[in-house]
């Protein structure tokens, strides 16, 4: 599936979906709304001015992804129901929403909340919405991640406290030959000819294959984060300290395979970590073990 959540209906869905998400990614996006029927709805006029498009872009997305915004709670109210709305809209200060009149409006299209995230999910001519589906990924990464019994959070997202999390335990060897072999096999420039290769091999061997009783991720962190000190990625070694802490359990684990480790890797060197695809790519691998914590069932 894969792509961003531009292109993926599906993806967009599952998020939609899970309603623990949602109320994570309300609280972050501090958007104020008109209070109606218990909940509360934004106006397009508004819709437009925080994504800082025209009103004709929202009309195009409204037509071409109907049936989708409108499952999700875009609606056009009529009758009694437009007239509770409009009785709401009077008692906001004016300079709140002075930029539509609803007097002589006979209908009128309103998003909640749930609809307004799913076009933040489609605009691509919105920077804004550009920077709220990273926000939305990673709260849907750590969701997943916290039903599921985990600590870990998405790629960017830090956790100062992972080591004390992770624990102490017992101290030891107990194959060190796998670990001479991974070694080993990363100089041959033929087997693994990119940095890139030589890290991921290095990051999955010693985190997958328990050369040691206890710390085999921390151990695989600090060995590539040490690679990258030598050859010279100063730049970019205290963020993959962070953020690999939250892989690293995710490889362990069997969620994130070698391939995309190395998505991540590459990410990490080009200092390419907001990747929307990348985002989804690690939300759906994740989610592919616990489907029903990614739609909060």
């Amino acid at each position: 599936m894969s792509g961003d959540l531009t292109t993926s209906a599906v993806a967009r869905q599952n998020i939609l979906n899970n309603p623990y998400a949602l109320e994570e990614i309300e609280k972050a996006a501090g958007l104020r709304g008109i209070a109606f029927e218990g909940t509360h709805v934004v106006l397009k006029e508004q819709v437009a001015d925080f994504f800082e498009v025209t009103t004709r872009t929202v009309d195009n997305y409204l037509r071409t992804h109907a049936d989708e915004l409108g499952g999700n709670g875009y609606e056009l109210l009529k009758g009694k129901r437009l007239k509770s709305l409009k009785d709401s809209i009077v008692a906001i200060p004016a300079h709140e929403i002075n930029f539509v009149s609803t007097a002589k409006i006979t209908q009128l299209g309103v998003f909640n909340f749930r609809a307004f995230l799913n076009l933040a999910m489609l605009l691509s001519e919105s920077e804004r919405a550009r920077v709220l589906r990273q926000a939305i990924l990673d709260v849907a990464i750590d969701i997943v991640n916290r039903r599921t019994g985990g600590v870990t959070k998405s790629i960017n997202q830090r956790d100062d406290e992972y080591l004390q999390l992770s624990g102490g335990g017992a101290v030891g060897a107990l194959d060190l030959g796998r670990l001479q072999s991974v070694l080993e096999n990363i100089q041959n420039d033929d087997w693994y000819p990119e940095l890139a290769d030589k890290l991921t091999h290095l990051f999955f061997g010693i985190a997958k294959f328990h050369c040691f009783q206890d710390g085999n991720k921390r151990t695989a962190i600090t060995a590539c984060a040490h690679m990258l000190l030598v050859n010279g990625y100063l730049y970019c070694v205290k963020a993959f300290l962070h953020d690999m802490e939250n892989i690293s359990v995710q490889v362990a684990d069997d969620t994130i395979s070698k391939e995309l480790l190395r998505e991540i890797i590459v990410a990490q060197l080009e200092r390419d970590t907001d990747n929307e695809e990348l985002k989804l790519k690690i939300l759906e691998a994740i989610t592919a073990k616990a489907p029903n914590a990614a739609t909060g069932e």
